[in-house]
């Protein structure tokens, strides 16, 4: 069972449970891929996504009519929003996935694992409901990190091929310059019925929608 609090109250952020871990970790395909496994049209996972604003900010009106075709249950979600986006500029709608422009699609990745300190689910938060668990997570994108300038960019990787992290005296992973996806998930109070992917987090600042997150940003209930 995934963590419980008190009905309609949100737990304070913790380190995952196992069960955190498990569930987060057997949606991992659901919240990357383009084609996610849905839960009543939920669930438009980071490349979906990344593709989707981009079309729209670029307005290739016919291409996203294609895309739509080919892809109506992911979309679905985002229609039902779809008189907010396009009231929105398109220089603003571009900024959604701007701090992941350039990063390799296949490096839009994290690792979960229970007990591991280099886990990249971080923190969670939970909230029992009627209709089962609500969980929200803090997922460690290794591929973004903060510049000087206090701007997203690409990491750097080491001579390992992999994205180097800073450490600090006790050897746990520095996140002050990394970047975050905050992820919703729905655990079913039905034991035998697995976890579904919700949503990703879009935080909105002087009207500008951005995914990925600072560490110092606050993990919240969202219902995007």
């Amino acid at each position: 069972m995934a963590d419980l609090v008190e009905l309609n109250t949100l737990s304070t952020p913790h380190e995952p449970k196992e069960s955190s871990c498990i569930a987060f970790n057997n949606l991992k395909k659901a919240i990357r891929t383009e084609n996610p496994r849905l839960n009543n049209g939920h669930g438009i996972g980071i490349l979906a996504s990344i593709d989707y604003w981009k079309h729209k900010s670029d307005g290739h009106d016919a291409e996203i009519q294609k895309w739509e075709e080919a892809h109506k249950k992911i979309v679905d979600k985002a229609k039902w929003n779809k008189a907010q986006w396009d009231a929105v500029p398109s220089h603003q709608k571009s900024e959604m996935w701007a701090a992941v422009q350039g990063i390799p699609r296949e490096d839009l990745d994290f690792n979960i694992k229970f007990g591991d300190p280099d886990s990249d689910l971080v923190l969670v938060r939970s909230a029992e409901t009627v209709y089962g668990i609500e969980i929200v997570g803090k997922i460690r994108m290794r591929a973004v990190r903060l510049d000087s300038t206090s701007k997203f960019s690409q990491n750097q990787k080491g001579d390992d091929g992999k994205y180097k992290v800073l450490r600090t005296a006790d050897g746990k992973i520095d996140d002050g310059q990394m970047g975050f996806i905050f992820v919703r998930i729905h655990h079913p109070h039905d034991k035998h019925e697995e976890a579904t992917f919700h949503s990703i987090y879009h935080h909105t600042k002087d009207g500008v929608y951005r995914a990925i997150q600072p560490n110092n940003q606050e993990l919240i209930f969202f219902n995007q």
